[in-house]
C-alpha cells in the first residue's frame, strides 16, 4: 500500500501532541515545478497532492510524499506529454520523497520554525538524498503548514531534459520544485485507514 505525506516532524517540532495521523488538505496544498527553456520560462503545477503521516509518542515515525507524474499540468498538452515522456511516467508513475531527518534552524515564535529537511527523493526510478530549508507553522484547528523549495538538476536523476522542434527548443537542466503543504489531523482512525482514504480521493 502506498503511504504519502510530510510534516509529521513539523507537527512534533512545533509542539503538536494531538491526533497521531494527519492528511494534506487537497484544496490548500500545492506542489509545482518551475524551469526555463531556451525560449521561455514554464510552470507545471500538480493537480493532486495526496498524503498521510504518523506521529507516535510525540515523535515522527512516518513521513512520505508522493506526487503522480501525470498530475502535473504545464498549461499545454504538448508540454505535459514531453514532461511525462522525460520522467518515464509509464514505468515510474510517481515522484516520491521519504523524510530521513529534520532539524530546527530557528524558532522565531512558538508556532513557527525554520527547518532543515533531509530525505530521499525518487524521480524516474532514481533516488538521491536531498537537503533543503523549509518554513513550518501551526495553524488553527490543529492544522500545520510547510512551505519551501528545492533546486535540482534533472540529469542528477538520469532524466534527459525535454526538447522540441528537432532540438531547437531545449529545457534547461536546472529546475526548482516548490511546495506549500497544509495538513490536517485525522481523529480516531488508524493511519492506515487515513492513507487509504487519501489515496482514494477523486
Amino acid at each position: 500500500m502506498r503511504v504519502i505525506g510530510l510534516l509529521s516532524a513539523v507537527l512534533f517540532l512545533l509542539g503538536f501532541r494531538g491526533t497521531p495521523c494527519y492528511v494534506p488538505d487537497p484544496v490548500a496544498s500545492r506542489v509545482w515545478i518551475e524551469g526555463r527553456s531556451t525560449v521561455n520560462r514554464f510552470t507545471c503545477a500538480a493537480t493532486r497532492v495526496e498524503g498521510v503521516g504518523e506521529v507516535e509518542a510525540g515523535r515522527a515515525v512516518q513521513a512520505r510524499l508522493v506526487v503522480p507524474v501525470r498530475a502535473f499540468d504545464c498549461g499545454k498538452q504538448a508540454m505535459n506529454r514531453d514532461l511525462q515522456e522525460a520522467l518515464q511516467a509509464d514505468r515510474f508513475p510517481e515522484i516520491r520523497f521519504k523524510l530521513s531527518e529534520v532539524a530546527v534552524l530557528e524558532a522565531p515564535a512558538a508556532d513557527s520554525a525554520r527547518l532543515e529537511v533531509v530525505g530521499a527523493l525518487t524521480i524516474a526510478g532514481t533516488t538521491r538524498t536531498v537537503r533543503f530549508a523549509a518554513a513550518g507553522q501551526l495553524l488553527a484547528s490543529g492544522r500545520a503548514r510547510l512551505v519551501g523549495s528545492l533546486p535540482l538538476k534533472l540529469t542528477d536523476f538520469n532524466v534527459k531534459p525535454p526538447t522540441a522542434l528537432l532540438g531547437l527548443i531545449r529545457v534547461h537542466d536546472q529546475i526548482t520544485v516548490h511546495f506549500d503543504l497544509v495538513v490536517q489531523p485525522v481523529a480516531w482512525r488508524p493511519c492506515a485507514v487515513a492513507a487509504a482514504d487519501s489515496l482514494n480521493q477523486p
